[in-house]
């Protein structure tokens, strides 16, 4: 019985180191889906930061940690079009929903003399 089991096993093995490298099975790396555009920003101040949006919707969550005045607005680099994000006095924290029309070039304008953290998603 353990020779028969034996004999198998080799049978296997063997069956499978025949194979050509060009008829193993292999993934491809091109068939994984693209990452989609994702930013964090956590700073203290005024800040202009670039960033590259795909068409669709884009998440952006943002946290005013000091509760001075806290200005956001996205603003495409292509036609200057401006979406104002936040507008707020005093500490807070809130994800607004915005539609990007086209993927292309953003600024994220962040006006404020206090700390703050701001993500974007797509």
């Amino acid at each position: 019985m353990k020779s028969l089991i034996i004999l198998i096993v080799l049978g296997l093995v063997a069956a499978g180191c025949t194979k050509k490298d060009d008829e193993r099975s292999t993934t491809r790396i091109e068939n994984l889906p693209k990452p989609h555009p994702s930013y964090d920003f956590v700073d203290k101040g005024f800040k202009n930061a670039p960033i590259n949006l795909e068409k669709g919707k884009a998440n952006i969550t943002y946290q005013n940690k000091d509760g001075g005045e806290f200005v956001v607005w996205l603003t495409s680099a292509d036609n200057g079009d401006s979406h104002l994000i936040a507008n707020e006095k005093g500490p807070k924290s809130e994800m607004v929903t915005v539609e990007i029309p086209k993927d292309g070039s953003y600024v994220l304008n962040i006006q404020t003399q206090g700390s703050y953290i701001v993500s974007v998603r797509q």
